[in-house]
């Protein structure tokens, strides 16, 4: 019988979605004025993921990737912040930190984009409800203080070590609401992605594991 293959992606469990969109594509900076590398519309547009973590557990993510290119530019909120901010619907026991977990909607050389694989969103009963009997599907709208988990695949590149989110697994559901007026993300001081942070994907992906079942931190 053969071994199963170890899976790539690794699981960081009951965390906090904010500014989360795996549906709608989000403009990144271009700092550098770095041409396009073809005419594609999603030139320049990434699937963007952010979560709130303790302290506690955000030092772990430290210690397991070192060097890790999402950590750098993290923001911490103390626990009074995050429910006046409207990020969280009651304060947690820690103050918490929110990271950014980007994914480029296309990669590969100049002639040759492609898109890239869309980050998968799932409910945690049979994969098509959160806890409450919400209905969750790739389409859904994340609201901030959304909760679940987040899986990402650690890739070494010529540029460093990135996190790239793979799929999120919703435990419940906030429903966003568009009339609420957005919000000021700039307010955040949240520093964006320099291009080759956001675009440089691996052209290789494994299969997704859905499982979930990779240690947590």
């Amino acid at each position: 019988m053969s071994e199963k293959k170890a899976s790539p992606f690794k699981t960081v469990r009951d965390v906090t979605f904010v500014y989360t969109s795996v549906s709608r594509p989000q403009k990144q900076l271009n700092k550098d004025n770095k041409p396009a590398l073809s005419d594609n519309p999603l030139e320049f547009h990434a699937w963007e993921v952010k979560i709130l973590v303790s302290e506690t557990v955000f030092k772990a993510l430290k210690k397991a990737f070192k060097g890790a290119k999402n950590f750098p530019n993290v923001k911490e909120f103390t626990a009074e912040e995050c429910v006046e901010k409207g990020m969280m619907q009651e304060e947690p026991d820690e103050d918490q930190v929110l990271i950014k977990f980007s994914q480029g909607c296309l990669y590969g050389k100049k002639g040759d984009r492609k898109p890239s694989r869309p980050i998968a969103q799932i409910g945690i009963k049979g994969k098509v409800q959160d806890r409450n009997g919400l209905t969750i599907d790739k389409d859904t709208s994340v609201g901030n203080g959304t909760k679940g988990h987040l899986q990402f695949n650690p890739v070494e590149n010529e540029f460093g070590l990135y996190l790239y989110p793979t799929a999120l697994c919703i435990t419940e559901l906030v429903p966003y609401e568009a009339e609420a007026g957005g919000y000021d993300e700039d307010a955040f001081g949240v520093e964006e992605l320099d291009e080759a942070d956001s675009f440089d994907e691996p052209e290789e992906e494994e299969a997704e594991d859905d499982s979930f079942s990779d240690p947590s931190f």
